[in-house]
């Protein structure tokens, strides 16, 4: 049974009004590991180790940025998975948000897929395992992800998978578990075909949108194929030389363009774990 996600927040937002989040919570700037379109990511040191540092600037959109700050950071204070990114420390400064979290040496999974990072058919699948777990554990309790993507899951060392940005993560509490599609977020390349095709007063399921975005990631990694808008995946899986028959079974139906037929993301990990066998 589905667990309801109880909204709590065991470490305070820190209110820093000179700015200072380095200093206040003892870290040394190192450099700039990573930017987007509302911040950038930096690479600090700490006692025990390196950590990465989220900076959110506050001069545009500021209330919808205070609204996906506070969501992403109380949530992840909230859950414990070894495959979700933790936040260890947060403020909101006047100029900017700030979260810290772990540093993953080995980058995101951006990497594998442009052959930066080899990994054979066996890791991947390993990482999408685990992948799936994290969402699986998000999905028990009534949080859907909706931002599942090659960028958002990072590699430590072990090249052990940890999915992180949890800001467009959404808590559904109806009964139907499904959401206006008009209302969800997410990466137009990793969406399912209900999202394109859904209407302004229609409602889908978020969890099988999540599920299609993790048959997207595997698909792209195996396959080094490059992601597009409203692709047909599935065609594509079909058409594929060199695809072991179980692993072929596994993304056909995680990439099924109907979502009352596409599978759960515990069917998922049954189809995974076996596709990681043979």
């Amino acid at each position: 049974m589905a667990q309801h996600f109880q909204t709590e927040d065991p470490m305070p937002i820190v209110d820093l009004k000179d700015g200072r989040f380095f200093p206040h919570f003892n870290l040394k700037y190192i450099r700039v590991i990573g930017k987007g379109h509302d911040g950038r990511v930096i690479l600090a040191s700490s006692a025990s180790g390196f950590l990465a540092v989220k900076k959110i600037e506050r001069s545009e959109n500021t209330p919808r940025r205070t609204r996906r700050f506070f969501t992403e950071v109380n949530i992840m204070r909230s859950l414990s998975h070894p495959h979700l990114v933790p936040c260890y420390q947060a403020a909101m400064c006047d100029a900017y948000f700030a979260y810290s979290m772990p540093w993953y040496p080995g980058g995101d999974l951006t990497t594998v897929r442009r052959g930066h990072h080899p990994m054979d058919t066996a890791t991947i699948l390993r990482c999408m395992i685990e992948v799936s777990l994290a969402v699986e554990y998000l999905h028990e309790r009534c949080l859907a992800h909706l931002d599942v993507k090659l960028e958002n899951v990072f590699l430590d060392r072990a090249d052990h998978a940890h999915l992180g940005d949890l800001g467009l993560l959404k808590h559904v509490t109806t009964e139907s578990r499904t959401l206006p599609a008009r209302g969800l977020g997410g990466t137009y390349a990793y969406l399912g075909p209900e999202r394109f095709q859904a209407g302004p007063q229609d409602s889908i399921d978020p969890f099988k949108c999540d599920v299609y975005a993790v048959g997207v990631m595997c698909w792209l990694l195996v396959s080094k194929d490059k992601p597009g808008v409203n692709v047909d995946y599935q065609a594509r899986v079909r058409t594929a030389t060199g695809l072991r028959m179980s692993l072929r079974s596994a993304l056909e139906q995680m990439l099924e363009a109907n979502p009352a037929q596409r599978p759960t993301v515990s069917k998922v990990l049954e189809l995974l774990f076996v596709a990681s066998m043979f």
